[in-house]
Order: C-alpha cells, then sequence, then structure tokens
C-alpha cells in the first residue's frame, strides 16, 4: 500500500499537463519581431512518407500495409497554401530525409538544408503521421517509460490518429532556429486518471487529432477498402487542420492568430 501511494505521489508529479496538449503557441517578443520582418520562404518537410502505428505487433497490419500516404507532398501544398497568404514562396529541390535526425532527435539537420541566399527563411514542417491502437505506457519527458505505472493504468484499445507536427522557422542566411514549435501534440495521459489509477483515461486535443469510437476501431476487425478510404480522407482533413490552425499561431500568415 505505500509503494502504491508513493508511486501515486509520482504520477502526480510527473503527470503531462493538459496545457501541453494544442493550445495556443507561446512566441516571445523578439521571435515575433523576427517572424514578423521574414517575406520570402522555402517550405521543406521532413515528415515520413509512411505512417508510424503504434499498436501490439499481432494487430493493425491492415494498416501498416498502406504505403500510397504521400504526407510529404499533401503537408508541402497545404503549408505553401497557407504561408503564400503573406510570404513569397520559392520553391527548393531538396531530400526530406536529409533534414532528419535519428529518430527521438528533433529539430532539423542543417546538413541537409539547400541554398537560401535568395531567401529570408526557411520553414521546415516536421514530426510523425501516427496511427495508435491501444497506449501501453507512459512517457514523461527526462523520465522515459514507468512500467509498472503502464500496467496498472494506461493499458487501452483506444485508437487515435493524428499528425504529431512540428515546425522549425530556421533564418536562411545564418541556419539559426528562430523559433521551433509544436503545433499538434500526441495523446497524453489525463491527470485524474493518474492520481486515482483509473484506466482508459487518454486525452487528445487540436485539430490535428482525432480519437475513434469504439465501434469505429480498425485494428478489431479487417480493413476494408471503404474503410482504408475514409482513413486516408481522415489524415488529410487532420494534416490540414494541424497546418490552418499552427502556422496562423506563428504569425506566418496574412490573418492574425484569434485570440
Amino acid at each position: 500500500m505505500r509503494a502504491r501511494a508513493g508511486l501515486a505521489a509520482m504520477a502526480a508529479l510527473l503527470v503531462l499537463s493538459p496545457a501541453s496538449a494544442a493550445d495556443d503557441i507561446f512566441l516571445t517578443a523578439g521571435q515575433s519581431n523576427q517572424i514578423e520582418r521574414i517575406q520570402s520562404i522555402a517550405v521543406l518537410v521532413s515528415v515520413p512518407d509512411s505512417i508510424n502505428v503504434q499498436a501490439p505487433e499481432n494487430l493493425c497490419a491492415d494498416v501498416r500495409a498502406i504505403t500510397d500516404w504521400g504526407f510529404k507532398r499533401q503537408i508541402e501544398e497545404d503549408a505553401t497554401r497557407v504561408l503564400s497568404t503573406r510570404l513569397a514562396i520559392v520553391p527548393k529541390a531538396y531530400d526530406g530525409a536529409a533534414l532528419r535526425w535519428a529518430p527521438g532527435i528533433r529539430g532539423t539537420k542543417r546538413s541537409g538544408l539547400p541554398s537560401g541566399d535568395d531567401i529570408d527563411a526557411f520553414i521546415v514542417v516536421s514530426g510523425n503521421v501516427d496511427f495508435w491502437h491501444g497506449a501501453e505506457s507512459v512517457i514523461v519527458p527526462g523520465a522515459g517509460v514507468l512500467p509498472y505505472l503502464a500496467n496498472l493504468t494506461t493499458r487501452t484499445d483506444d485508437e487515435f490518429e493524428f499528425a504529431a507536427l512540428e515546425v522549425d522557422i530556421i533564418n536562411a542566411k545564418t541556419k539559426r532556429t528562430i523559433a521551433f514549435k509544436t503545433i499538434q501534440q500526441p495523446p497524453h495521459f489525463g491527470q485524474e486518471a493518474l492520481i486515482s489509477f483509473e484506466r482508459q483515461h487518454w486525452i487528445v486535443k487540436g485539430a490535428g487529432a482525432k480519437k475513434r469510437s469504439a465501434e469505429d476501431r480498425l485494428c478489431t476487425s479487417p480493413l476494408t477498402e471503404e474503410k482504408k478510404q475514409e482513413l486516408k480522407d481522415d489524415y488529410r482533413m487532420l494534416i490540414r487542420g494541424a497546418l490552418e490552425f499552427g502556422l496562423p499561431q506563428l504569425h506566418l500568415t496574412k490573418a492574425s492568430p484569434k485570440d
């Protein structure tokens, strides 16, 4: 009992705050001033074209088997459409994979950037497009995975679709980051659930995320062509939603972000 009480106290301290989800994005005055001086950009995408599936190995094989997502092309098109309301877009040849670090390392690999002599900034969209069936661990920044808490509190068959996107605004001349912001967070575990050890209390917020209803789960029955197309359409809307929310929040569009 004492050990469980101690774990509950630790969970209360380590809980992922609901504010860590896709709320308003904060910029310092210095970041805002630099961004507002930007007039010309190149849009680069380092998001892989494959979906990142988190699920038990014996499930979701049909989702894993889909290969024709086209995430990179869609993100380029949607980001260009949104950003062109204020900024001049200069097309660049680049290799998206060369912009990515090893898995788990965030940010943009500078050696993968194309020449920026003719623009003010690179807008690099990074991250992953994800599908979760079940959640098996509590992941806390700086603390890793807490397996005991995971087994006790986070076993769930909920399914989540989300575009966990980040935006790196890089000065094209100095190659220094002006701002690096997450515009769509993955699902996180509810504070009340961690304290009371309730199950199935995952929260997802933001225009780039969706929780599937229990009767509409994809990994517990064969994936029909109709459901496959529905899934692709979902991700098109989620990617568009995340970019249409996040890019204005970064002061990169003509319209000011809404309060």
